[in-house]
C-alpha cells in the first residue's frame, strides 16, 4: 500500500481491524504483514517479493494502481499466491492473464451513469473532457486545476455505503480510535470509502485462505455481509456499486443533496419510503458557480471570474444599430440598438452562463477592433464591418446583415412621377471618378480606405459626415454627388429620405456587420 496517502492510511488501519475481527469470530490465526510502497511500482514489486520469499505469505492485498496490479499480479501468479487488488477497475485482460489475481473493490462504472443522469436532468446535451496524457499534466496542471475547483458552488458524486447498521457502527468505533492513535497528523478520523472497501477486501482474502484445497476456483464465488453492504464476488470481481451520494460543494464545505440509484433515479433517502425521480432539482436548492440561484446550461467554456469586457462604439452613424447614452441618474452608459439586442439574445441562448459588461469606446472602428488584439476588450459589439486588415487584430462572427457597399443619389419629388425618371443620371463609379465628383461616407468607418484603394477616388474628393442628416443636407445642396454606405445603412437612409434619395447600381463586395 501507499501508506503516505490518505487512502493508504485508511486502508491499513481497516485491514488491521478486519484481521482482528476475523480471528476473533472464526478462531483462526491470520497474520497481517504490511509494506509501504510509497506509490512507487519498484517498491511495490520489492515488497511483494520480500513477503513471498521471506515471510511465505499465502495472499497479497493492496495494489491501488494499474502499474502495481500488472507487475505484482504477474509475480504472485507465478508463485500461485492469490492477489487481491483494491483498484476498482482492474481490466478484464489482466484478470484473464493472471489466474490468481482478484479485483476486491467494486467497480465505479455506474458513477458515469449518474453523471449522465445529472446532465440529462439539467438539460445538458454534451460536454467535453479534455486532458493531456503526459507526466507534466499530473505533476503541474492537475494540482492547480484541483485547487481551482476547490474554490467554486460544484455538484459531484460520492461513493455510498450504509453507515447506520450495527456492523458499520462497530467498525467505525474501532477505526476512529485506532486511526487517531496511529495517524495523529490527520484531522478527520471518520472512515471513508477506502477504509470500508479495504475492510471487506481483507475479509474476502482471509475467507479464501481459510478454505482447504485452495485453487483458482476458490475465489470465483464468494459472498459476505460486509460493513459496506452485501459483497458478492462473481468472476473474480465484486458486483458494481449502484447507489451514489449527490454532493453539493460550496467553497470549503459540502452538503448532501440526496442519492442516485442505478435504474431508479434521484431520491432524498435510501429506504423503503424513498420516492425516485429523474429530475435532479427535486432534491432541493443547489448552489451553482456564477449564478447560485440558476442551473447553468453547461460548461463549454472555462468559468470566468470576471465578466467579459465588451467594447461598444460611440461614433455609430445610425443609432438604430447601436447607440451609447450616458445615464446621469445612475452615472453609467446605456447601450441600445439592433446590434446590442442581437448580442444579448446570442448570449442568452448559449448553453452556459457568461457574464459581460459593456464599455463605450470613442475612436475609429479600426482602433476599436484593435483593442481586442491589445486585450483591452475581450470582444466588440456594434455595427462593425469586416475588412481584410482587421483580421490581424480579431476574428469575426458570421455576418448578421446584408453585405456590400451601396451608392443613396439625389432625386426630386417631381421626378418620381414615372419609372424612367427614377433612374439616376450617374450609375457607376467610373462616371463619378472621371467627372472629379466629390462623394461622401460615414465618419470613422473603413469606407474611406475602400473608396481610395479599391474604387480609385482621390483623397481630396471624399468627405466624411457624422450623421444621416448631414448626408441629406450635403446631397440636397449638391455639395457631394453621391454617398457610399454599407448595405444595411443604405436601407435605413433610403427609408428615412424615401422622397428625396434613391440607391443606385449594384452593391460592391464588402463584408456585412459583425459582432
Amino acid at each position: 500500500m501507499d501508506m503516505t496517502s490518505r487512502a493508504g492510511k485508511e486502508a491499513r488501519v481497516a485491514m488491521e481491524i478486519a484481521i482482528d475481527d476475523f480471528n476473533t469470530k472464526t478462531q483462526k490465526n491470520v497474520t497481517l504483514y504490511t509494506r509501504n510502497s510509497k506509490g512507487k511500482v519498484v517498491q511495490a514489486i520489492n515488497g511483494a517479493i520480500n513477503l513471498i520469499d521471506t515471510y511465505k505469505v499465502e495472499a497479497l492485498l493492496g495494489l491501488q494502481t494499474l502499474e502495481e496490479v500488472v507487475s505484482v499480479g504477474e509475480i504472485s501468479s507465478d508463485a500461485r499466491i492469490p492477489t487481491f487488488s483494491l483498484l476498482d477497475s482492474v481490466p478484464q485482460w489482466a484478470l484473464d492473464r493472471f489466474p490468481f489475481l482478484v479485483q476486491a473493490s467494486p467497480s465505479q462504472f455506474s458513477q458515469m451513469k449518474a453523471f449522465v443522469a445529472i446532465m440529462e436532468s439539467c438539460g445538458w446535451t454534451r460536454f467535453s473532457f479534455i486532458y493531456e496524457d503526459i507526466n507534466s499534466a499530473s505533476i503541474q496542471v492537475i494540482p492547480h486545476l484541483m485547487e481551482a475547483i476547490k474554490e467554486t458552488g460544484v455538484v459531484g458524486l460520492g461513493s455510498f455505503f450504509p453507515d447506520t447498521g450495527s456492523q458499520f457502527h462497530d467498525f467505525s468505533t474501532k477505526f476512529r480510535t485506532k486511526f487517531k492513535i496511529e495517524q495523529r497528523e490527520e484531522e478527520n478520523n471518520m472512515p471513508g470509502i477506502f477504509a470500508v472497501q479495504a475492510y471487506d477486501a481483507t475479509w474476502i482474502a482471509a475467507l479464501t485462505l481459510s478454505v482447504k484445497n485452495m485453487s483458482e476456483q476458490t475465489f470465483l464465488e464468494i459472498s459476505l455481509a460486509g460493513v459496506g453492504g452485501e459483497v458478492q464476488l462473481v468472476n473474480k470481481k465484486p458486483a458494481a456499486l449502484h447507489v451514489f451520494h449527490i454532493i453539493n460543494v460550496v467553497g470549503k464545505y459540502y452538503r448532501q443533496l440526496g442519492f442516485w440509484s442505478d435504474g431508479l433515479g434521484f431520491s432524498e433517502v435510501i429506504n423503503d419510503r424513498a420516492t425516485y425521480n429523474i429530475v435532479l432539482q427535486n432534491l432541493g436548492h443547489i448552489f451553482w458557480t456564477g449564478r447560485p440561484m440558476h442551473t447553468p446550461r453547461g460548461w463549454a467554456i472555462p468559468i470566468r471570474v470576471k465578466p467579459l469586457r465588451v467594447g461598444v462604439p460611440t461614433m455609430a452613424m445610425f443609432k438604430k444599430f447601436v447607440e451609447v447614452k450616458y445615464d446621469h441618474r445612475h452615472h453609467s452608459n446605456t447601450c441600445t440598438g439592433y446590434s446590442i439586442e442581437l448580442f444579448k439574445e446570442t448570449v442568452r441562448r448559449l448553453p452556459y452562463y457568461m457574464p459581460y459588461e459593456f464599455h463605450s469606446f470613442t475612436g475609429t472602428y479600426d482602433s476599436l477592433v484593435e483593442q481586442v488584439y491589445l486585450k483591452n476588450f475581450d470582444a466588440v459589439v456594434g455595427d462593425v464591418s469586416v475588412v481584410s486588415w482587421r483580421y490581424e487584430y480579431a476574428e469575426f462572427t458570421h455576418p448578421y446583415t446584408e453585405t456590400g457597399l451601396v451608392m443613396c443619389y439625389t432625386t426630386s419629388l417631381t421626378s418620381m412621377l414615372t419609372v424612367r425618371s427614377l433612374i439616376p443620371k450617374v450609375t457607376d463609379c467610373e462616371t463619378l471618378r472621371s467627372s472629379n465628383a466629390v462623394v461622401g461616407y460615414d465618419r470613422g468607418s473603413q469606407v474611406a480606405s475602400y473608396l481610395v484603394n479599391v474604387l480609385g477616388f482621390k483623397h481630396e474628393n471624399i468627405r466624411s459626415f457624422p450623421s444621416p442628416e448631414e448626408y441629406a443636407h450635403a446631397l440636397g445642396k449638391k455639395e457631394i454627388a453621391a454617398v457610399f454606405l454599407v448595405a444595411p445603412y443604405a436601407k435605413l437612409f433610403v427609408t428615412m429620405y424615401c422622397k428625396r434619395f434613391i440607391a443606385a447600381g449594384t452593391a460592391f463586395g464588402k463584408g456585412g456587420l459583425h459582432l
